[in-house]
């Protein structure tokens, strides 16, 4: 089911979800993602954590516990799972604490050793001024402030606390549990202070003789805007294994959640806004088989939620969301041949309280794909799919500043139902010492959704308008392993990896905005007995095919290693794990950010990770 959170509005809210303790994160394509949505044409992520205790323990007691420490922020986490039972009864407790300072990032890129970016400033300087170019449009402003290259993002702490207890009772046919999560952060938000100070100075040059009260509000904004999330969860989980009591139906799944979530955006020890959220959702899931060679699962989704805003980043008004999904997914293997089919009927309403408007969507997503194994070596996979992505409140009602992308935001409440068509091709060879698996893909969109820049400005910000048009992706994704050496106490091989999207606005012929570039990588592993070691590097070209409007991004080389040690002592696993990111200290943005100028890639970063497993 979905995490109910704000953080699809926004790339400054955090999602609540903590990767730590997840048992397993999958990544679904293909059909089977209309298990889960409807407007999912990359694929969907599922993360399981076992929350709601499925299956009896092992033992009495078993768990792992999670020591971390980074250089880069100083980060400090603690994070521990522990899973136990009697009889029929199995419970689960886990939680992460996590403490991190300011992000360290790179003072300049290799290349840029010759100019070091102003003769009248030192690389000692640490500030939060992140480009020369936004340096020298602030210098009348700025005349008493050192303009240099950055060393911390200010204001980018973290701290969280999150955890949940689950409680089951497991029988010989099933389950039936429940659990509780709660999930608290409190995170800097740069960028945030940075358009006040934009504000500020702007009321400067129109008023001179209010000079000394604006500065006062300057050093009142030193702590800078931060985050306080809050979110707690309830879910009832339940499942039936039927065993052939009833013809062709095998098993019943259940899930029953309840989202209370909320966040204030604080300023100088104020909520200057706050984000509100209350979601129920439920799902049920009837397994079923067909004959010998067709199973499938059909099922139904609903869920009803509420989205509150308030203060000054209430961009969005107070709206009102409630869908219901109709899913079937079908799959016949024969021999070498295996066809899968999945369709999702998807239905929403979403009403803006304070617009009057209510809007009612449908669609009917369909994709189907087949998978030859031609033989034990080489397969190929083909699928097709139409899916159909409705349109969320933001997209529909934002009109307003929104600090996080650095923009005035106007929705556009005519919004039609986006719709995809889709084609992938993968392959996959196995050839002795070498696996390959390369993927070609094909999207066109009508009635594409997308932020579009109208190179106009409203109360300081530029204005991004909500729009819709044809698009056309293509892209490619390709990874290969190959064994170096293989021996029975040693092993080498290296990795190797690419991907490329290419992303057109069809009735313009131009360039969509936010793309990422084209992506290289290479990669060595070495295991020996209890020792592991790994060695990556990623190149990131620039992105120059850029919409209007919009600027290139410089590319990146990063390199990246880890050593682990693995000690075994009776029934307890202990690994000592030691990465190093960045480990050329180079300076990267991210294109697909609206924020890449003012929040870059962290720097150098080292950490030392204990993990203890019993």
């Amino acid at each position: 089911m979905g995490v109910a959170d704000v953080s699809e509005l926004s790339p400054d809210h955090s999602p609540a979800v903590e990767a730590l303790l997840a048992d397993r994160i999958e990544v679904i394509r293909g059909p089977a993602t209309l298990l889960y949505g409807s407007s999912a044409v990359g694929g969907s992520v599922n993360v399981l954590d076992g929350r709601v205790p499925a299956e009896r323990p092992v033992s009495a007691l078993t768990g792992t516990i999670i020591a971390r420490g980074g250089t880069i922020a100083e980060e400090r986490t603690a994070a521990g799972k522990f899973s136990g039972g009697i009889g029929k009864l199995a419970w689960r407790l886990q939680g992460v604490i996590r403490e991190a300072g300011d992000m360290g990032v790179p003072t300049h890129t290799p290349e840029d050793d010759h100019d070091d970016h102003d003769e009248d400033h030192d690389h000692d300087d640490e500030h939060d001024h992140d480009d020369e170019d936004h340096d020298e449009d602030h210098d009348e402003d700025h005349d008493e402030e050192e303009a240099g290259p950055i060393s911390v993002i200010e204001n980018s702490s973290v701290s969280l606390n999150t955890g949940s207890f689950g409680l089951s009772w497991i029988g010989r046919h099933g389950f039936v549990g429940a659990a509780v999560s709660l999930h608290g952060t409190e995170y800097g938000v740069p960028g945030h202070e940075h358009a006040h100070e934009e504000e500020e100075h702007e009321g400067e040059e129109h008023d001179e003789e209010h000079h000394e009260e604006e500065h006062e509000d300057e050093h009142a904004h030193e702590e800078g805007t931060h985050v306080d999330m809050r979110r707690t969860a309830f879910d009832l989980a339940g499942e039936w294994r039927l065993a052939h009591r009833i013809p062709m139906l095998t098993a019943v799944r259940t899930r029953l959640g309840y989202t209370d979530y909320e966040h204030d955006e604080i300023e100088d020890g104020a909520v200057a806004s706050n984000f509100a959220v209350d979601n129920i959702e439920g799902r049920i899931e009837l397994d079923h088989l067909l004959s010998d060679q067709t199973k499938g699962v059909l099922g139904v989704q609903a869920s009803s939620g509420t989205l509150e805003t308030s203060g000054e980043e209430a961009y969005i008004p107070r709206t009102s969301t409630a869908r219901v999904g109709l899913f079937i997914l079908e799959r016949y293997d024969t021999g070498p041949v295996g066809f899968e089919a999945g369709a999702r009927f998807e239905f929403a309403s979403i009403e803006a309280d304070t617009e009057g408007q209510t809007r009612n969507f449908s669609g009917l997503s369909l994709s189907t794909g087949v998978n030859l194994k031609q033989s034990e070596r080489l397969s190929v996979s083909l699928s097709a799919a139409r899916s159909v992505k409705i349109p969320d409140a933001a997209e529909l009602f934002s009109n307003g500043v929104h600090i996080g992308t650095g923009a005035f935001e106007i929705g556009n409440p005519d919004l039609k139902a986006e719709s995809a068509l889709s084609v992938d091709l993968s392959v996959q060879l196995e050839n002795g010492p070498m696996d390959l698996t390369t993927t070609l893909y094909s999207n066109r969109f009508r009635d594409f959704i997308y932020l579009r820049d109208t190179d106009e400005e409203r109360e300081g910000f530029p204005v991004y308008q909500v729009s819709q048009g044809t698009a056309r992706f293509l892209g490619f994704e390709a990874e290969a392993d190959v064994e170096l050496l293989h021996g029975d106490a040693q092993h080498l091989a290296a990795h190797l990896w690419t991907d490329y999207t290419r992303a057109t606005l069809v009735q313009d012929d131009e360039p969509l905005p936010r793309i990422p570039p084209l992506r290289l990588g290479a990669g060595l592993s070495f295991d020996r007995g209890p020792l592991a070691a790994k060695l990556s590097y990623k190149r990131v070209r620039a992105q120059e095919r850029i919409a209007t409007h919009e600027e290139e991004t410089e590319g990146y080389n990063m390199l990246d290693a880890s050593l682990r040690y693995r000690l075994f002592l009776g029934q307890t696993v202990h690994n000592f794990t030691l990465q190093g990111s960045n480990l050329t200290d180079v300076l990267g943005r991210v294109h697909t950010s609206f924020q890449k100028e003012l929040i870059p890639l962290a720097g150098r970063d080292i950490r030392l990770t204990y993990q203890m497993t019993f």
